[in-house]
């Protein structure tokens, strides 16, 4: 071997290593795309579950305010009014109350 030339088997393995080094980078560059298909996978289903929750209690709240207006109508069509002494308002709206809450815990649970 020649003062300062280095011999076949040192080329060759050194070859090797710049082949391993090139395939490790693009082994690494493949595994951060695929992190990322997968990180964008989970953003889109984040997405799309809060949408699905946003529609929901939408529909929720809808419902909510269709029974208290009935219930409220309820209430109007006894005649009962502010002026009232109280006594027969009292019991109506406690029933009134308690109607509701049945309606919307049975109700709720048969929407979804």
């Amino acid at each position: 071997m020649a003062a300062g030339k280095p011999d076949n088997d040192t080329v060759a393995a050194i070859n090797r290593v710049l082949e391993a080094e090139r395939e490790m980078a693009d082994a690494a560059a493949a595994a951060d795309r695929e992190a990322e298909q997968i990180l964008e996978a989970a953003r889109d289903k984040r997405r799309r579950i809060l949408e699905h929750a946003r529609q929901r209690a939408s529909r929720m709240h809808t419902h909510a305010v269709a029974e208290l207006d009935k219930a409220l109508a309820e209430l109007e069509a006894t005649g009962i009014t502010e002026d009232d002494d109280g006594g027969g308002a009292d019991a109506a709206l406690a029933q009134a109350v308690r109607t509701l809450a049945e309606r919307l815990t049975s109700a709720g649970d048969a929407a979804d």
